[in-house]
């Protein structure tokens, strides 16, 4: 029993009277693929790899790709060697590490693990706490210093570059200035102001709970670092929600100027002097974890 438990995967089915210990990467498969998403790995290519990137949604690694591409990282933009594994947020990590830890002992040698994260309204604080946790079971983590990987498309130069393209490309109409996109992006920033600040103040009145700071205080001081962080533009950029200020400029560029922007079209007008630089560090991470040695296992 201990020896079954400790060194391979047992499928336990309701339906069957014993359990079925799987042998090779299919039988894992099989099973993966019916536990659902946040476990949907393909386990030929992590066999290969043996080397996983936890991203925290599905398409989080496709910009980390198209990134690498602009800093001419071209092995790492190829995506083969690592296998990015969705968690679906942080509060998932303990039942993903299990699974990982599952699969490591089926196939037989150690798996590495990067994980990136989303920064989300999380103080200082808090992101140090839960970095110093997941190095304890991981190699290697990356939390962005933006509320999440959209914001870091949010560069108003960029965005100037993609409309005047996609407008040449169209041939419609005159482009916009520079002045004017950012007028369009500071307007987009101020009407998120209040749902960004209230949630940061959530989030560190909730991680101060039950320390000797009441919540009073805590509010007083996240209220504080907030405005000044608010105080420059391009902050306010890094403190909303990516996601939702991209939707809101896609609305606003088509109703403007008839004209559509897609992520990837951003990213590719990106230069890589132009990359912000929490971006580049991200990447030198992966590369060099891609292009890392083989693990050892230790006995």
């Amino acid at each position: 029993f201990r020896r079954v438990l400790f060194r391979s995967i047992v499928l336990i089915d309701k339906a069957r009277r014993s359990g079925e210990r799987l042998r090779d990467i299919a039988g894992i498969q099989v099973v993966l693929d019916q536990v659902g998403s946040v476990q949907n790995i393909t386990l030929a290519r992590l066999a290969r790899s043996r080397r996983v990137v936890y991203v925290e949604g599905d398409h989080d690694f496709s910009y980390i790709v198209h990134f690498a591409r602009v800093a001419g990282l071209l092995e790492l933009a190829d995506g083969t060697e690592l296998t990015p594994i969705p968690t679906g947020g942080f509060s998932n990590w303990q039942r993903i590490r299990n699974v990982a830890w599952g699969i490591n002992q089926a196939l037989g040698t150690p798996l590495r693990i990067l994980v990136v994260l989303d920064r989300d309204y999380r103080c200082d604080e808090e992101t140090a706490e839960v970095e110093t946790e997941l190095l304890r079971h991981v190699e290697s983590v990356h939390i962005h210093g933006m509320k999440e990987i959209e914001n870091y498309l949010l560069d108003v130069t960029v965005i100037h570059r993609a409309i005047t393209r996609q407008l040449y490309e169209e041939e419609k109409g005159t482009p916009p200035s520079l002045d004017e996109v950012s007028s369009i992006m500071q307007g987009i920033a101020e009407s998120m102001r209040t749902s960004a600040q209230s949630q940061y103040i959530a989030k560190r009145v909730a991680y101060f709970r039950g320390s000797h700071k009441d919540d009073a205080s805590v509010t007083a001081e996240a209220m504080r670092i907030f405005e000044e962080h608010w105080k420059s533009p391009e902050q306010r950029l890094a403190l909303i929600s990516g996601k939702e200020a991209l939707k809101q400029l896609r609305q606003e560029v088509q109703a403007r100027y008839g004209v559509t922007l897609s992520d990837r079209r951003i990213i590719s007008l990106f230069w890589k002097n132009g990359l912000h630089p929490d971006i580049l560090r991200l990447l030198k991470l992966l590369e060099d974890f891609r292009a890392s040695g083989p693990v050892v296992r230790q006995n």
